[in-house]
């Protein structure tokens, strides 16, 4: 398995997220759907080959007292990731979330203008919840970047 090769058909599919489990072909999310690829099942030496190229010794350290750890990686040339590493029922598991390199505006996301005047609000909080893939980080995102085009704070 050639992570930098799935993780550019990632871009290229406008996908989300790649989900990588032992015994599971990779997943793609896109648009919310996962869609399985054409491809072998992901084995243990997979996962393990995967942690020992991303992880530096510490983050491997961090991992194996957690059992869980959250990262980014960076492609050079192509984009970011978050990463997320999880073990579940025995098995290390690796979800790549695709960070865009441009915050898309409240007008691209179709958010309603309620949401821009939140924004600009003096205080409070704003909870925006949802499920993986729905949007939470991009309206975050497009939240604070109104916020900085607007007014120096």
């Amino acid at each position: 398995m050639k992570i930098g090769e799935l993780l550019r058909e990632m871009f290229q599919r406008k996908a989300s997220d790649l989900i990588l489990k032992v015994d599971s072909p990779p997943l793609f999310r896109i648009f919310g759907e996962l869609t399985p690829l054409d491809s072998s099942p992901v084995t243990e030496e997979d996962t393990q080959d995967l942690l020992s190229n991303i992880l530096t010794s510490e983050q491997e350290g961090r991992f194996h007292r957690n059992l869980e750890l959250d990262l980014a990686v960076t492609v050079p040339n192509l984009c970011r990731f978050r990463v997320n590493v999880f073990q579940q029922k025995g098995q290390i598991g690796l979800v790549f979330r695709l960070i865009p390199d441009k915050i898309l505006t409240p007008e691209v996301l179709r958010l309603p203008r309620v949401v821009r005047d939140f924004a600009m609000r003096p205080r409070g909080i704003v909870l925006v919840t949802g499920p993986a893939g729905s949007g939470k980080s991009s309206t975050i995102a497009a939240m604070v970047e109104t916020r900085n085009q607007n007014e120096e704070c």
